[in-house]
Order: structure tokens, then C-alpha cells, then sequence
């Protein structure tokens, strides 16, 4: 796949994040919900979930070696595009929904979540008219293992007629896979860097972000100095280190 310069700065310009998907790649297919209870380990709450927040599912593009002519690889032999459409007045969706699709379907799976355009009033008041909004979602397959509820990273809302941008250049699925899921990451991927240390990176950094502000409210809490001064030699080790992990953000 090919792409000029213009090209590549729009597609990793901050806050461009929905994608002009290829129509070669266009499948359009909806599917029943019920499928997904089928197939996946769907519990009475989780389909409670897709019952009451989800409207429509469509398997809306398949990016594959037929389809736009890129090799697959060990780790990503097809990317699916689902976009979501939320039912009105339902603002988010349970991550557990998504977990449940990508436990049904073995291929990599890239999520539009769609918010309706009008939200509902009671009856006899005029209805107030918003703007449809989008984000994208997804949990980095990483190979070998399952996904987590907590793996799920997606974009901030945005209108859904915002600018789209062309698919980032890429010598095969993985590395398109790779490069497609940067708007999404709570980090700034490293050049060079593989989804899966991405990942790794910002997994652990989350883990230390937790560390360090238990760790602060223990400092403001502890009356003891000698406590005070362990606990400030721990918070500044915690510290170096998401200072050294998170430098390239």
C-alpha cells in the first residue's frame, strides 16, 4: 500500500483518528446480535448489556490479503472493522460487550462505536438535536494471549462527519494493525516498537500510576519520619522509572 507524504501527516496528525476505510474492503453485513451469544461466554449481565445500550451491529469492512492486498502474517491474518451503533440516550458501551465479539471472532477486530444524532426527551418537549458522534476502540491481539477487559484502549468522542483519513502505509497486516491502533493507545508507540511492547510499556506504566498515587497517599497520611523518608525513597524509584517509560509520550 502506498501513500504520499501529505498522506502519512494526515494520517498520524493528533486528534485524526477515524479512518477512510477501503471500499475494497466494504463487507456491510449486519450482524444479530444473537450470534454473539452463540458463539461467545456470554453472561446474563453482559447480554442484559447488548440488549439495553446496543442498537445494530455491522461487520462493516474485513482488511485482508484479498481485499486491499497486503501479506498476512503469524499474529494478524485479517482485521475487522465492526462499528456499534449505541441505542439513543446510551452514551458508552461496556467494554464486556466488546470482549464478548472478540471472544466469538479469532481475527483481529478494530470498533467504531457510534452515538445516535438525536437524543431522546419526554414526551411533549421538542426533541434537542446533537451531532452524531464516533470513537474507535480496540484490545491489542497480542499473540498467545487472551483478551482483558482491562486491554480495551479507544479515542476520545468525536463528530462522526469529522475529517477521515487515509490508512497509514504498511508492508503487511501486522504492521498496519500496529500502525492503525496508534490513535487509540493511552501512549505515544516508539518508533520501532512492536504492538506488543506497546503494549507491555503501557501496562506497566498504568500499574505504576496506581503505585505512585497509593504510595503518595501514604506519605500525606504517615506521621512517623522515618516512615516519611522510606516511603519518599519508594515513591522517587517509582517515579524514575514511569519518568523513563513514559518519555517518549
Amino acid at each position: 500500500m502506498s501513500a504520499t507524504n501529505d498522506d502519512r501527516d494526515r494520517a498520524f496528525s493528533p486528534g485524526l483518528t477515524l479512518y477512510r476505510w477501503p471500499e475494497s474492503a466494504r463487507v456491510g453485513r449486519t450482524v444479530p446480535k444473537s450470534k454473539f451469544y452463540e458463539h461467545g461466554n456470554v453472561t446474563a449481565a453482559v447480554k442484559r448489556h447488548f440488549v439495553d445500550d446496543v442498537e445494530s451491529i455491522t461487520w462493516a469492512y474485513k482488511l485482508a490479503p484479498e481485499t486491499i492486498g497486503l501479506a498476512a502474517t503469524e499474529a494478524v491474518s485479517e482485521v475487522q472493522v465492526f462499528t456499534i451503533t449505541l441505542k439513543p440516550g446510551r452514551d458508552t458501551l461496556d467494554n464486556r460487550v466488546l470482549a464478548a465479539i472478540n471472544g466469538a471472532i479469532p481475527t483481529a477486530i478494530i470498533f467504531e462505536v457510534e452515538k445516535p444524532a438525536v437524543v431522546p426527551v419526554p414526551s411533549g418537549v421538542e426533541p434537542v438535536e446533537t451531532p452524531a458522534m464516533v470513537s474507535m476502540a480496540a484490545a491489542p491481539q497480542v499473540l498467545g494471549r487472551r483478551v482483558r477487559l482491562e486491554d480495551y484502549w479507544t479515542t476520545p468522542v468525536q463528530p462522526q462527519d469529522a475529517p477521515r483519513v487515509p490508512l497509514p502505509p504498511a508492508a503487511d497486516l501486522e504492521r498496519l494493525y500496529t500502525a492503525l491502533l496508534a490513535p487509540t493507545a493511552p501512549i505515544v508507540p516508539q518508533a520501532g516498537e512492536t504492538l506488543a511492547e506497546t503494549h507491555e510499556r503501557a501496562t506497566r506504566i498504568a500499574a505504576l500510576d496506581r503505585e505512585i498515587g497509593a504510595l503518595a497517599r501514604k506519605l500525606r497520611a504517615e506521621k512517623q519520619l522515618n516512615r516519611q523518608m522510606d516511603l519518599r525513597r519508594q515513591l522517587r524509584a517509582v517515579e524514575k522509572e514511569r519518568q523513563f517509560l513514559g518519555k517518549f509520550e
